[in-house]
Formats: C-alpha cells, structure tokens, sequence
C-alpha cells in the first residue's frame, strides 16, 4: 500500500510539472505607473519565463523557488494583455500563443503589447472580469495570472462606465459570495524603493464556481463589442493593423447578412466597403496610420459605429549599438567615461528617451538617469565595475538593456609607481655602497720634475704660436 501510494504521489508530481500550463498576463499602462517600472518589470518577467528565477528584483512575497513554476515548458499557452481605462480593460481579447522554441516564443509574447503608460483611469478589477469570462468561454476553470500593477483603481463607481450596464455587471459580480474566484495565494516581486508597484503572480486561478453574466447589448440593433467604448475624440488605440470586428444582434435573424463600412477622418482619406457578412465578426486589416470610424449596419435594424486611431508603427524596438554585452559577458570599458548609442528606426519623431545606469553584481553604484531626444548619451567619471545600462522611450519605444564593466585604470598607475619606486632605490643602494676612487700619491722629486716639464713645454708652445702670428701678418 505504501509502495503504490508513493508511486501514486510521483505520478502526480510529474504530471502536475509537466501539464500544460495557460497564463494570462495583465499589464498596467495607466499613468500612476513609471516607464522605468514596466521596463524592470518586463525584463524580471522574461527571466521568470526563461530560467525560473529574477535577479533584477527582490522576492517580497512567497519564495524565490517558487518562481520556478512559472519557468516555461513546451506546449504552455501564453496570453498578454494590457489595461488602464475603460476603454483599453473592457477590449482585453486574449490570444493564447503557445510556446514551443522557448528563447524566440518569449520575446514575440511580450512585444505583443506597448509597454508604456498612456491612459489617465485604472479599471483593474473589469480587467480581471475579462480574463475570468474569456477562460469560462474557452471552459478554462484553472489558470495562472500574472499582474504588473501599482494596484491603484482609479474608479469612483457605476457612473464610470458610461452606461454599459454588461461590463458593470462583469465589475460587480465578480468574485462575489455567491460567485467565488479564488487563487492560490501570491508570490510578489519589487523593484528597489518601489513599495506599490509588484509584478505579482499566482499559481492557480479557479473559476469552477464563477459563471460571468450573460451579454447585454446596449441597444435593440446591432452592438459592436470589439472595438467597444469608443467615440470621436476617444478612439481605441490599436497597434496592429489586423484584427477581428465582433459585434452582436441579439434580436436579429440567424441569416441575416451585414454589411461593414471603413471610413478615414481628420485627414485619413481611406474608404472601404463590405458587403453581404453572414457572421458576426470579419477580418480587417487597414495599413495606414490615422483615424477610422467603422460601422456595421443591416436591413431593418439599428446600426453600430466604432472608432479608432490605427498607429501602426513596423519597428518600435530600441537597439543599443554601443557598447553590446551581456549579463555573463559585458563589454569591457577602460576609463570611467562611456558613450551610449541606440537607434529605433520607426519611433515618434518626439520621443524622448530614458537612459539609466545601475551597479550589477555587488557594485552600489546609483547614477542619475538622462533623458534625451537624440540616440546618443554619455557617462562620465564611472567607478570601477559593472553596470547594466537601460534605454527606453515613450510614445510606443520598447527598451533594450546592455551590460558594461568598468576599469579606470587605478590599478595599473599604482604598479607603474611601485616599479619606479623599485628602480630609484636600486640606484639609490647601487650608489651609496660603490667605493671611491683612490689616486696614488708621488713623491716630491718627481712632482719638481714633472712642473719643469710642463714649463717648458708651455714656453715652447708660445714661441711657436709668435712665429705663425708673425707669419700670417706679412
């Protein structure tokens, strides 16, 4: 009994590390969230997904070794979703991508969002709600979440969500007693000071017990549900130029056909027209910036408009050119000044770009970040040691993250010294020791002599020299 119970329990283990894990990612882009901050958190959560462990945050609650459950594995599906106002939380549509080459899969989830903040309110708990519905229509009743958050809701109540009676619903009966969501508590990762701001995870979502209320169209015609909450001078942003129009008719005939109408404005001169839909949703793919309003209409019955602001930009990605390294190889730097070069071939011409340098691996090194318009900065006079150094930018911008380690040369000057100092006392010793010349001493007979000689030798020279000047002058 003990031999098939351990059995029993290894089985299960095994089972429970290599099932299919689905993971929904929220993401906060309200403006109470710092650049930087979704910047740490971006790259804390790319090193979770990859190694199962972060070493550019501090565990604040649960275990480091929890993290190892969010490493992934082959097969585990991944969505990631951003949320702020009204508008961008009640869009939340997952796309479950799953993972199979696990270095390339990692980054194209999370370019799958804007990572920067943008919208003025924080509708955190319709958010929620969203991931909550989704997975109880794709019959998902466990799920892990992942939140990147400050946690601040910035709604004041029913007025807020601007008569939608559905998506209110979603807000207040979720989680409630008679509709339970319930999680398996909370691991919790800070970065530096920052006390509110988390990127906060749990290992399992249940919504066994939770069942989302039924859609309520906001008229008796046709209601478009994605984009939804929108009108001029609030349009969706949408930064891809595909997606999917949905809409519902609740009252409408099963073989009714639809029609879609695209139209540009403030500018935007585009002009499309779809005729005989016989579903409730059509592929739109639009491939200029600017702004669009989208209606969907049929016979006998109320039409619907959407309106949205298509920023499609190809390549947001910031690349550091100078200098390239990595965490387990950075560039090397001698001298304490180092100047940061980046490009991002298809930013907003007024993006303004943010770049931090911070000491890695035991150096406290704190330097004051630098903002700038061009795609070039400098460090001047940095200690000994190594450094990450991040460039990010707003208006859409991604960031990248090089690594550099630093010798300003202190070393070498002193051994210079300490081998000057060698040869001076060398000179110093090999002088002082040497004896004196000695010159030996003659008698006085032979010094008597020796002056008589060199009289007459000095009279005999002056002679001679008389005789050439008497010479030269006749």
């Amino acid at each position: 009994m003990k031999r098939f119970l351990f059995i029993f329990i290894l089985f299960f283990n095994v089972f429970c590390l290599n099932a299919q894990k689905n993971i929904f990612v929220l993401v906060d882009v309200s403006l109470s969230v710092k650049q930087h901050q979704l910047d740490n958190a971006r790259e804390a959560l790319r090193e979770i997904f990859i190694t199962g462990s972060v070493t550019n945050g501090n565990v604040v609650g649960g275990n480091l070794a929890d993290l190892q459950f969010y490493k992934l594995q082959a097969g585990d599906k991944v969505a990631i979703n951003a949320f702020g106002n009204l508008q961008t939380s009640a869009n939340i549509v997952p796309i479950l991508k799953t993972v199979n080459n696990l270095a390339n899969d990692v980054d194209n989830i999370l370019s799958a969002i804007q990572w920067y903040p943008r919208d003025k309110w924080t509708f955190i708990t319709l958010a929620r709600a969203r991931i909550a519905e989704f997975a109880k229509s794709r019959k998902i009743n466990n799920y892990l979440l992942i939140e990147i958050t400050d946690e601040e809701s910035d709604t004041r109540g029913e007025a807020d969500y601007q008569g939608n009676t559905y998506l209110l619903d979603l807000v207040t009966k979720y989680n409630t007693t008679n509709n339970r969501v319930t999680d398996n508590g909370w691991t919790r990762v800070s970065f530096g000071s920052d006390k509110k701001f988390h990127l906060s995870l749990t290992s399992g979502v249940s919504i066994s017990s939770y069942t989302p209320p039924k859609f309520q169209p906001l008229n008796n015609g046709i209601t478009i549900t994605f984009p939804s909450q929108t009108k001029r001078g609030a349009e969706l942003e949408i930064y891809n130029e595909a997606f999917n129009l949905t809409w519902a008719c609740l009252k409408c005939k099963p073989d009714l056909l639809y029609s879609v109408h695209i139209e540009g404005y403030d500018g935007n001169i585009y002009t499309q027209h779809i005729d005989n839909v016989n579903t409730d949703s059509v592929r739109i793919k639009l491939t200029q910036n600017g702004m669009y309003q989208i209606a969907v209409s049929a016979n006998d019955c109320n039409s619907d408009t959407a309106f949205i602001k298509l920023n499609v930009i190809k390549d947001t990605k910031i690349k550091i050119t100078s200098p390239v390294g990595t965490k387990k190889k950075p560039n090397k730097i001698k001298g304490g000044n180092v100047n940061v070069s980046w490009r991002c071939p298809d930013c907003d011409e007024n993006t303004i770009y943010t770049v931090s340098a911070a000491g890695t691996d035991g150096n406290k090194e704190k330097v004051a970040p630098v903002k700038v318009k061009n795609f070039s900065t400098s460090f001047n006079n940095l200690s000994s040691g190594k450094y990450r150094i991040t460039v990010s930018g707003d208006k859409g911008a991604s960031s990248d993250t090089t690594y550099i380690e630093v010798s300003n040369g202190g070393g070498e000057w002193f051994f210079i010294l300490l081998l000057l100092a060698a040869i001076g006392a060398g000179f110093y010793f090999f002088f002082r020791k040497k004896p004196p010349i000695k010159v030996p001493q003659q008698n006085s007979s032979n010094n008597a002599s020796d002056k008589n000689k060199k009289t007459s030798s000095s009279n005999s020279n002056n002679n001679s020299n008389n005789d050439f000047s008497d010479d030269g002058m006749f």
